[in-house]
């Protein structure tokens, strides 16, 4: 559908006013130690202190991340030595300490997106009691084929990796039976599959390829559709913007049953849909954990959406009962990742 010269300037200066005020908030998030302790009350006092599974110290989160470069700390629009191995920031001591604080006993680490084995395979060594690996390929430039990236996930679920984390599954253009390859390989390990979705405006929707939340729908369809023994999880349920991007999700997973739900950066009214309508045997519960120093941002900051505290909340404010938040909160991860309850 062609749009005129008009309408494509102004979803151009929409979108540049959207990145141009994350940069900024970015650049100015370094703040000072006082800054830093600065939390809104439902960080320190949410309702996500009364659940029984942080109590109980059983969370298992299905999505996080401890690697950054420096110049995406700072920046998601950085440039330069982003995803450049060898300029990786750890932060693997400050999620550990986040860990603590919710009650959460196991986190699954989504790839990097490059020096696969130096970084993630090499903390989930380092810590194999509290981090579960997740398999992905090389995302940037060389990227590899599918048979070679078969071969490399191969290899990563035999060295102990329990699934494809978010980003991890090679791009596939407009035919997914060409990642028949790699589907093979994940239907041989039977392991579950994390997608990254949602966020469509700012055009993140990941491998999907796609701005639109009903296009990216679609084509998360057809792969379901294509590969009904594979376990695919949408990331994020479509993420915050649940009228933009929520909804159009759920219709993917209520149509096929080889579809979950991952639960980070959604919402409550989200959260109770997917549970009237799947249950919550296909709800996971999610946090994209991946920087500590987005609590500098304020208060309000809409960076709070990477927070334990921030998705355990979206949790305890569901209107579903506490043994379906048991289940989010842990079991299902247990079964999908094979994990010793």
């Amino acid at each position: 559908m062609k749009s005129s010269r008009r309408e494509f300037l102004m979803t151009a200066g929409i979108g540049g006013a959207i990145a141009s005020l994350w940069q900024q908030d970015a650049r100015s998030g370094a703040a000072s130690a006082q800054q830093r302790q600065e939390l809104p009350p439902e960080a320190t006092q949410g309702p996500w202190r009364n659940l029984r599974a942080v109590r109980e110290k059983k969370v298992i989160d299905f999505h996080c991340h401890i690697w950054e470069t420096a110049t995406q700390s700072s920046s998601r629009l950085g440039t330069g030595l982003l995803h450049e191995e060898g300029h990786m920031v750890d932060f693997s001591e400050e999620m550990l300490n986040s860990m603590d604080a919710h009650g959460i006993a196991l986190a699954a680490l989504s790839p990097v997106f490059v020096g696969y084995e130096k970084y993630n395979n090499s903390k989930w060594r380092q810590a194999p009691k509290r981090f579960v690996m997740m398999a992905g390929v090389q995302e940037i430039e060389p990227r590899p084929s599918i048979q070679d990236a078969a071969r490399i996930l191969r290899d990563q679920f035999s060295q102990g990796a329990r699934g494809i984390g978010e980003g991890g599954l090679p791009g596939y253009g407009d035919d997914p039976k060409t990642l028949k390859p790699v589907m093979d390989v994940v239907k041989e390990f039977d392991v579950p599959v994390l997608f990254h979705t949602g966020w469509s405006a700012l055009q993140t929707s990941g491998n999907l390829n796609y701005s639109s939340a009903w296009r990216a729908a679609e084509r998360m369809g057809i792969l379901a559709a294509n590969y009904p023994e594979a376990k695919l999880v949408i990331g994020h349920i479509g993420g915050r913007f649940d009228s933009l991007d929520g909804y159009e999700m759920l219709r993917v997973a209520f149509t096929f049953d080889n579809v979950y739900v991952e639960t980070s950066k959604s919402t409550p009214r989200i959260i109770t849909e997917a549970v009237r309508g799947l249950g919550a045997e296909r709800v996971i519960f999610g946090s994209d954990w991946n920087r500590p120093e987005v609590k500098a941002y304020g208060p309000k900051h809409w960076r709070d959406v990477y927070q334990h505290w921030y998705n355990l909340n979206q949790i305890a404010l569901a209107d579903i009962t506490e043994d379906e938040r048991d289940t989010i909160l842990y079991k299902n991860a247990q079964r999908l990742l094979k994990l010793t309850g």
